[in-house]
């Protein structure tokens, strides 16, 4: 069962790192590389903001299906509606401080921003089947949603789309149609009464997002306040989504290993005792991966 788990979730995982890898590059050649400068830094930014239209509330939905805190059992049923009411709360303040207070980028940085909530929505409804343990049909969506995306963005750049806020909207669009079927074979509707115990639960998970999203994405926005050329931007924009792709690979595993920490906490030490020959080949892989780009990264890039 593992095994089949694993398999189908590097399917989908290959899928959308091949996909979003090919599409970068037809973006990055489409605009050039002073505009996919731009178009990456809206990403970052985009990412950054995402975390706080999540707000924590996709790992809590992950952990609470797969595995009900008691503190939490009356608010169960409601989990999804609150983060869905959250999710769009958070970004309809966003786009309209962006528009207020970003006039010159205001059609980038809301395209980004409306891109990013209908991620984080589809990424609610990922969460939930990972909390159940439906990793299959969770791949499954993770390919449609890739598919629908890819695209919408296919279409505008055979249209000639030439700027970063037409492919970040032509995104949007493919991600809010996938979010419609998504919350609607889940019949979750958006519930805005959210309370001060939803909110202490999710603000590790908050934490653990910031954290994280400032170390992958940071990177980016520094490179903007320090007015480096949009060319070099650009360039390292293509090379990081090389580790993306290797972060891609070692995410199911952990989904794996999330739920089955969270329904046998007993076994926990036995299963890190038994993981180390993983450990000790995951890092040899990684070494020679690292070497391979140190030799051939200029070129491939």
């Amino acid at each position: 069962m593992i095994f089949r788990f694993l398999g189908v979730q590097w399917l989908a995982v290959g899928f959308v790192g091949l996909v979003s890898f090919g599409l970068s590059i037809w973006v990055a050649r489409a605009l050039g590389p002073e505009l996919f400068g731009v178009y990456a830094i809206a990403i970052s930014a985009g990412a950054l903001l995402a975390m706080v239209i999540d707000g924590g509330f996709s790992k809590l939905l992950q952990r609470e299906r797969a595995g009900v805190t008691p503190s939490l059992v009356p608010l169960q049923p409601a989990l999804p509606g609150l983060a869905y009411g959250h999710a769009i709360l958070t970004l309809m303040s966003m786009s309209v401080l962006a528009v207020l207070f970003l006039p010159t980028h205001a059609l980038t940085t809301l395209a980004a921003l409306l891109f990013f909530g209908a991620t984080v929505l589809n990424q609610f409804g990922l969460s939930i089947l990972r909390g159940d343990g439906r990793l299959v049909r969770d791949a499954g969506w993770q390919v449609g949603n890739r598919t629908f995306t890819a695209l919408c963005v296919a279409l505008v750049l055979f249209l000639g789309a030439s700027e970063p806020w037409q492919v970040l909207a032509a995104q949007f669009a493919g991600a809010a149609a996938f979010g419609f079927l998504v919350a609607r074979y889940l019949r979750i509707w958006p519930l805005f009464n959210l309370s001060p115990a939803v909110y202490r639960a999710v603000l590790p998970f908050l934490w653990l997002d910031f954290v994280t999203v400032l170390y992958f994405r940071a990177d980016m926005l520094v490179f903007q306040v320090l007015g480096l050329p949009k060319l070099e931007v650009g360039q390292y924009g293509v090379a990081f989504r090389l580790i993306e792709a290797v972060v891609l690979l070692a995410s199911p595993v952990g989904l794996i290993l999330f739920r089955r920490y969270r329904q046998e906490s007993a076994q926990a030490t036995q299963m890190i005792k038994g993981m180390w020959p993983v450990f000790v080949g995951a890092t040899c892989i990684g070494l020679g991966v690292a070497l391979f780009f140190w030799i051939f990264g200029h070129d491939l890039i």
